[in-house]
C-alpha cells in the first residue's frame, strides 16, 4: 500500500500545497466550516475564524452580521448590537435599505432602547423616503432647468448630482417632503461666477435662492475694506424676507466661487401656493432657517459699532 501510495504521489505526501487550485483552501479553513462551527456551538472558535476573514474583507458585510450572531449566541449582547450596526451602515451606505433594515431588526431585538438603533431606523426611514422623492426632485429639476435663461441644457447626471447635494442638507427636513417637487418644478436654476453680484443691500428684488453647489458670502460695503458678515453653501436659502415679506434685502451678496442656485421669484411663488394644500407648510418650511434675520442682526451691530 506505502509502495502504491509513493507511485501516485512521486515519493511524497500529498498536502495542502499539492492540491489541484480548485481545491485549495486556507490553513485557518482545515476541518470545519465557520457555519459548522456555529452549528455544532463551537462560538469562540466560528468567532476567531470570523474575525480573522474580516481582517480580510472588512467591506463583507455578511461576514459582519454573521459575527454579530455568535457574539450574540454568546450572550455578548453590546458587542452583538456594535456590529449590526456596523454592518447596517455599511449596507445602507451600499444602497441596500432592505438589508439594512433586517440588520437593525436583529439590533432592535437585542436592545429595544438602544438610542443608536433608534437614530440608524429614522436615518433608514429618511432615506426610503428620499428615494421616493429622488425621481420626483430630478424630474422638477429639469422643469427648473428649462426655465433658466437659455432654455436650459444642463446634463442629467448634474441635475442627479445637484438633487443628491440637497437631500444631504437640511432644506430637505425643513420643507414638507410631498412640497419639494412642487417648488422644485416652479424655481429656476441660475448660475454665478466667482465674485458675481447676487443681491445688493437694500434692493427690493422680490427673490430667494436655494444654493445648490458653491459659497454666497453676505458683507458689508465698507471705506477700503468689505466686511464679511456671514458664508452660505449647499442647501442654504437667501432672500426669504425679500421674497415673502418683501423687505430690502440685508445685505450685499456674492459668489466666492462658481455658484449654481434654485430661484424663486414673485410669479413662482404664486404657482406654487395656487391649489396647495398646505400652503403654510411650504411657506414656513422656506421661513425656518432665517438666515436674512441673522444677517440683518448681524449687519445692525456692526453698523452700530
Amino acid at each position: 500500500m506505502k509502495n502504491w501510495l509513493r507511485s501516485r504521489t512521486g515519493g511524497k505526501k500529498q498536502g495542502t500545497a499539492s492540491r489541484g487550485r480548485g481545491d485549495a483552501r486556507p490553513a485557518e479553513e482545515e476541518g470545519h466550516s465557520i457555519d459548522e462551527l456555529i452549528i455544532l456551538r463551537r462560538y469562540d472558535e466560528a468567532e476567531g475564524r470570523l474575525r480573522d476573514r474580516i481582517k480580510r474583507n472588512p467591506r463583507d458585510m455578511s461576514l459582519i452580521v454573521k459575527l454579530a450572531g455568535v457574539l450574540a449566541s454568546m450572550e455578548r449582547r453590546t458587542e452583538a448590537v456594535e456590529e449590526y450596526l456596523h454592518a447596517s451602515d455599511g449596507f445602507l451606505g451600499d444602497g441596500f435599505l432592505e438589508k439594512a433594515g433586517a440588520v437593525l431588526a436583529h439590533a432592535e431585538r437585542l436592545d429595544p432602547v438602544n438610542d443608536q438603533v433608534v437614530a440608524r431606523q429614522r436615518r433608514l426611514e429618511r432615506t426610503k423616503e428620499l428615494a421616493q422623492t429622488r425621481e420626483l426632485a430630478v424630474s422638477a429639476l429639469k422643469e427648473a432647468d428649462r426655465s433658466r435663461a437659455g432654455g436650459g441644457g444642463t446634463a442629467a447626471i448634474e441635475l442627479e448630482q445637484i438633487w443628491d447635494r440637497l437631500a444631504k442638507s437640511r432644506v430637505v427636513d425643513d420643507i414638507p417632503r410631498e412640497q419639494l417637487p412642487r417648488l422644485l418644478s416652479n424655481m429656476s436654476l441660475v448660475r454665478f461666477e466667482e465674485g458675481d453680484s447676487i443681491a445688493v443691500r437694500g434692493g427690493e428684488s422680490e427673490q430667494l435662492l436655494l444654493i445648490c453647489y458653491g459659497e454666497v458670502e453676505a458683507f458689508l460695503q465698507a471705506p477700503g475694506r468689505d466686511m464679511a458678515l456671514r458664508n452660505f453653501g449647499v442647501g442654504d436659502i437667501i432672500g426669504e424676507a425679500a421674497l415673502l415679506e418683501r423687505s430690502p434685502w440685508p445685505a450685499s451678496y456674492r459668489a466666492l466661487k462658481p455658484t449654481s442656485a434654485l430661484r424663486l421669484d414673485r410669479e413662482g411663488l404664486e404657482r406654487v401656493i395656487v391649489g396647495n394644500s398646505d400652503p403654510r407648510g411650504l411657506l414656513q418650511g422656506l421661513r425656518r432657517q432665517g438666515n436674512d434675520a441673522v444677517v440683518f442682526d448681524t449687519a445692525s451691530k456692526v453698523t452700530v459699532a
